[in-house]
């Protein structure tokens, strides 16, 4: 299953199994995740100072 994230910015992010075929598979899932992370990251540390 696919489910927006956010404020509907557009951003697709793929519900996470417990299980993959393949590395492909692996890192088509978690590689936007590991950017909408680091995006987050960096929001909260430039709204901290």
């Amino acid at each position: 299953k696919k489910r927006k994230k956010g404020d509907g910015g557009g951003l697709v992010l793929q519900k996470v199994k417990h299980t993959f075929r393949d590395v492909d598979e692996y890192m088509r899932i978690f590689e936007p995740l590991l950017f909408e992370e680091v995006k987050a990251q960096i929001t909260q540390g430039s709204d901290e100072e």
